[in-house]
């Protein structure tokens, strides 16, 4: 019955929705708080089977914006997501399964997703690992996962991270910080390290890896250190959405109200960072409220979160950006 409704529903969407529609497009509308038009316009490419838009859905029946709250539904949303290779997805099916008792089959999926670089995966596999909770205890993996998600921008990781330290011996640590560079393949630099002084270079980039993942959401709450807790449901937790449907990536410098302010806004980034830019041409993208400045053309968001390191290095503020 929930997946004739469902189905239902996505054949209804088709039919209501203009053919250019996108997910992104329902991003937008979250973010300004047009819950229910979000939904009408991720249903269409759900519809499709877009992965994307199946992940935000769930996000949106799991905390009742634009759509009745049913934790089944999200469920199921997620489900189809993940059953498509969505790694956020399947981290949230992971803790929808771990409340119900399947702690080895959500641990399975936390493991898949953690390995293609999800932040909130890492996380929950962190607090598992600290308190032998469905996996093996191992205090040092434990670190080495929480200082992957905390520099993924999972802001949990940071408090659990601090009470962890404090019953961790020296060596535990230094092991752990040697397996989240094995795990990540680069020296790992937290955001609480760059609170500490690290270079601004080593800086920008855990900062903008932080922004990176920041569109994954999360239905964790802060878990209490040394005896972690099952995630409980909050609805007041805030989720974001995945800017998807996106072909390429760019780096985002401002946004401006008209074309002219944004052309003015290049030319003074320009002055600014001298020689970072040369050859860059830039990208104006008109939206409801304006027009926003862009650069780059970027395959994947690696590239376009090193590129924007390098600009926030040096003293302008960016982020990367998801296009069609």
């Amino acid at each position: 019955m929930k997946r004739m409704w469902i189905s239902l529903l996505l054949a209804g969407a088709l039919l209501a929705q203009p053919a250019g529609a996108t997910v992104a497009e329902g991003v937008a509308e979250w973010r300004a708080g047009n819950y229910k038009e979000a939904v009408m316009l991720w249903l269409p490419a759900a519809a499709r089977g877009n992965a994307h838009a199946l992940f935000n859905l769930g996000l949106a029946h799991r905390q009742g914006r634009g759509v009745p709250r049913d934790l089944d539904r999200a469920e199921d949303f997620f489900r189809r997501a993940a059953e498509k290779g969505h790694a956020p997805a399947r981290t949230y099916l992971g803790i929808f399964m771990a409340r119900r008792g399947q702690v080895a089959d959500a641990v399975e999926l936390w493991k898949a997703s953690a390995a293609e670089g999800d932040a909130y995966a890492r996380y929950m596999l962190g607090i598992r690992h600290y308190g032998g909770k469905g996996v093996e205890e191992d205090r040092p993996r434990a670190y080495a996962y929480l200082l992957l998600a905390e520099r993924g921008g999972v802001k949990q990781a940071r408090k659990v991270l601090r009470r962890m330290e404090e019953g961790l011996t020296t060596q535990e640590k230094a092991a752990g910080r040697t397996l989240a560079e094995e795990i990540a393949g680069v020296p790992v630099v937290t955001l609480s390290d760059a609170g500490r002084g690290a270079a601004p270079a080593a800086r920008a980039a855990a900062q903008a890896e932080a922004e990176a993942n920041r569109n994954q959401g999360t239905a964790i709450q802060e878990v209490a250190v040394p005896a972690p807790r099952e995630p409980q449901e909050s609805r007041s937790d805030e989720d974001t959405v995945l800017t998807a449907d996106a072909t390429q990536f760019r780096v985002q410098l401002g946004a401006f109200q008209t074309r002219g302010q944004a052309e003015s806004g290049w030319t003074n980034i320009q002055r600014k960072l001298p020689g970072l830019l040369d050859g860059t041409t830039p990208v104006y993208r008109e939206f409801a409220g304006g027009v926003r400045l862009r650069i780059g053309e970027y395959a994947d968001r690696a590239g376009a979160s090193a590129r924007c390191a390098e600009i926030k290095a040096a003293g302008q503020a960016c982020f990367v950006a998801a296009e069609d």
